[in-house]
């Protein structure tokens, strides 16, 4: 009799064995069922070199990667002011901030440089009133040529030994080219930058091909002597705009009352917001002005991220600047833009690209006076 009960075991511990061959054993994790097949390695599981943050060095070997705001994009931004622009124009002395109440995980920027160009060098710079960089190696970055597979370059360790408002360097051995590169970070105490360059090795930049002729980047200032133009007088029914926000509808743009304002249609429908002015007959606008809205000037747009533009016919538009608001100049008060155009035109065009744009209380366009 035990004989058999000590068979009978036998036979039930062998058909377990053979049920559970390799190929066949599943484990239960958080909900899902993860067989023993290869998964993809998250990026911060990679391995990848780790790079130094350096001080003081002497970047005599490399040449800077040109960037402009349009080639960057970020994970968020806390308020126009603190946007992507500052992280590459130099005369910007801001800095990008990541938006509060922090929810994102992995708070990232990225650069398209429009070509492949092999980066050898990266340069940060924290801010000099605060030190709201990441800490140890909780950074890294990576590279692509379609910006959807990434390749981790190095993880970015920051030295203990920097002061607030220094550049840290980080350098790559054997840069391979690519046009993308994603700089991210998961150290939840991060908040802000202040600048990000990229460098190539001295003799190694590959030229961007030339495009058409940049248009005049006019930056807006406040006081401005309205004495030598004469407004352009306009009604509603000369006003066109992408689209707005009940009540505040186009004809908030040109009446007397400064409070009011025109506010853009949300959801939003585009990747724009515009304003279109017919002038009635083809006049030269030289000078235009906007107000941003009372109490909330920071609805405006910020950087060079607007343009004004010029057409007969509401077809073919002529881009006639780029028109740029610094943070100083977000007061309350009128911002004038002199574009100096002579040429006349019917239709003028201003069209904000900036997200972050909301509303604007007023818009006036000036020619010489006659």
């Amino acid at each position: 009799m035990l004989l058999v009960v000590w068979l009978i075991i036998g036979i039930l511990l062998i058909t377990m064995l053979t049920a559970c061959t390799p190929g066949s054993i599943k484990v239960k994790m958080n909900g899902s069922h993860l067989n023993n097949e290869a998964q993809p390695t998250p990026a911060y599981q990679q391995r990848a070199p780790m790079a130094s943050g350096a001080l003081n060095i002497d970047l005599s070997k490399y040449t800077r990667i040109p960037i402009t705001p349009p080639q960057v994009e970020v994970s968020s931004v806390l308020r126009p002011s603190l946007g992507k622009a500052n992280l590459v124009e130099a005369q910007y002395n801001g800095f990008w901030h990541i938006s509060t109440p922090k929810e994102e995980t992995r708070p990232w920027i990225l650069i398209d440089l429009k070509i492949p160009q092999a980066a050898a060098a990266l340069g940060i710079l924290g801010r000099e009133d605060a030190d709201q960089l990441w800490r140890g190696y909780r950074a890294v970055l990576e590279a692509s040529n379609d910006s959807e597979n990434w390749e981790l370059v190095a993880w970015l360790g920051l030295s203990d030994n920097r002061s607030n408002g220094e550049w840290s360097y980080f350098f790559f051995p054997d840069p391979k080219p690519n046009r993308y590169y994603r700089f991210s970070t998961y150290d939840w105490s991060f908040m802000s930058i202040a600048k990000l360059n990229m460098y190539a090795v001295e003799g190694k930049l590959s030229p961007v091909p030339t495009g058409p002729p940049k248009p005049l980047q006019i930056e807006g200032t406040r006081g401005v002597d309205l004495s030598p133009f004469e407004k352009i007088s306009v009604n509603s029914s000369q006003l066109e705009v992408s689209g707005y926000s009940q009540p505040w509808d186009k004809t908030k743009l040109i009446n007397t009352n400064n409070e009011e304002f025109w506010h853009v249609q949300l959801p939003r429908q585009g990747d724009r917001e515009w304003v279109i002015v017919d002038s009635g007959a083809k006049t030269p606008v030289t000078l235009l002005r906007v107000l941003p809205r009372s109490g909330l000037a920071q609805q405006m747009w910020y950087g060079y991220t607007a343009e004004f533009e010029a057409s007969n016919d509401k077809q073919e538009w002529t881009t006639l600047a780029t028109l740029g608001i610094l943070a100083k100049e977000l007061t309350g008060d009128w911002i004038y833009f002199l574009v100096g155009n002579l040429e006349p035109y019917r239709y003028y065009r201003l069209t904000i690209y900036d997200n972050n744009f909301f509303s604007m209380s007023k818009l006036e366009l000036y020619q010489i006076r006659k």
